[in-house]
């Protein structure tokens, strides 16, 4: 049976960042919201789910490197916005940092699989 990008532990992984992100955005008061900023990260943080899954439905290897390279750059971005709700004091700087090392580990999760996908024959 063929593998779904469903099975893929760093797309859960993915989708569960993408939830605890709307979730943790959804408790920031009216006063402290920066939309612009929201709206980023949440298309960023549903760009790496959606490109892990694309990806693994192109006909060549080498198209899903180049999704999975789309979806580290979009974790990479999620990373680099939760600096600005760590500055701007919007998040909790615990809240931060856990998110952070989530996306890490799936940046990591990513450049494995990339690796995965060049090796196979």
């Amino acid at each position: 049976m063929a593998r779904t990008f469903e099975s893929l532990v760093v797309w859960q992984k993915a989708r569960s960042l993408n939830k605890r992100i709307k979730l943790e955005l959804d408790k920031i008061p009216a006063s402290k919201t920066d939309y612009d900023l929201n709206r980023q990260i949440k298309r960023a943080s549903n760009s790496v789910m959606s490109n892990i899954a694309e990806g693994s439905s192109r006909g060549t290897k080498a198209d899903y490197a180049r999704f999975i390279d789309m979806a580290s750059g979009s974790s990479s971005e999620i990373r680099s916005h939760l600096y600005a709700y760590l500055d701007y004091e919007i998040l909790e700087p615990s809240v931060v940092k856990e998110l952070q090392a989530k996306s890490i580990e799936i940046n990591k999760m990513l450049t494995g699989l990339k690796k995965t996908l060049k090796n196979a024959k």
